[in-house]
């Protein structure tokens, strides 16, 4: 009995992942449509983006009811040690770590393409010479105005980004970052899993891994930052400690090993 019914939710976690991949494919595939059909303009493209997240952060939600309301339920009628039991539980929770990690994935894939599409269009659509000699400048990919040296005189020469540019700033520099700090992103991911995971009182040395990994991702993210708004080069040690003062207050400020060791906070500098 059990064994046909852990070959159910199997095949049930199966549909739910494949109905997940066709709205991540559907999300895609629809919001760049909408970004060309609106002449560029992200807002349309994050409405509809919103509204597939929607439909796929549900399909999570039905994993986590459909295990505690009948499947779970199911296997302890049935007699399955619970050893068994915590093995398909697993199953799920480790489909919906994944998906949420995905969902995330998709949604920086989207804007990032559409950062780029605007500025390939404000590329075409203007041209910059070097205001000395004429030559063509290597402009950045950058949503500030930046001075930019010229190849072949060393003229610097002051850049300004285009309309479009200027624009999809706010949806899409954060996506843009996050995209630099992926593989910091999915590690600090994991170690706050594991943090979580892990019943009180949790040592002192699994606090300190999440910590780290959050110095990482946020310095990544932030260093990220500075090739789209190098004006915030000034604020980079500021911005650093203010993203981990919200980790200590809202992390782990209540966690005993951390107060009992005198709340040590790793160095992570300017």
């Amino acid at each position: 009995m059990s064994d046909a019914l852990n070959a159910r939710w199997d095949g049930f976690l199966k549909s739910i992942k494949d109905r997940f991949d066709q709205i991540m494919q559907e999300s895609k595939d629809g919001c760049a449509q909408l970004l060309a059909d609106s002449d560029y303009d992200p807002i349309p493209m994050g409405n509809a983006w919103s509204a597939m997240e929607r439909r796929a952060k549900e399909l999570s939600t039905k994993v986590d009811e459909t295990w505690r309301q009948q499947v779970e339920p199911k296997l302890e009628e049935a007699g399955a040690a619970r050893p068994s039991i915590e093995e398909q539980s697993r199953k799920g929770d480790a489909l919906r770590d994944w998906m949420e990690l995905e969902i995330e994935r998709t949604r920086i894939a989207i804007y990032c393409q559409c950062a780029r599409d605007v500025a390939a269009m404000d590329a075409r659509a203007e041209s910059h010479p070097c205001k000395s000699c004429g030559a063509p400048l290597a402009v950045p990919h950058t949503f500030r105005v930046v001075n930019v040296p010229c190849a072949h005189c060393r003229t610097v020469n002051e850049y300004e980004p285009g309309t479009r540019t200027r624009y999809v700033e706010a949806s899409c520099i954060h996506s843009l970052c996050q995209e630099a700090a992926w593989n910091e992103f999915v590690a600090m991911h994991q170690a706050e899993r594991r943090f979580k995971d892990t019943r009180p009182p949790r040592a002192l040395a699994l606090i300190q891994s999440w910590e780290q990994a959050q110095i990482a991702y946020h310095r990544k993210y932030l260093t990220a930052r500075l090739q789209y708004l190098p004006d915030q080069a000034p604020s980079f040690g500021k911005d650093l400690a203010g993203r981990m003062e919200h980790f200590y207050v809202y992390g782990v400020n209540s966690e005993v090993a951390w107060i009992d060791a005198g709340r040590p906070r790793a160095p992570f500098g300017a």
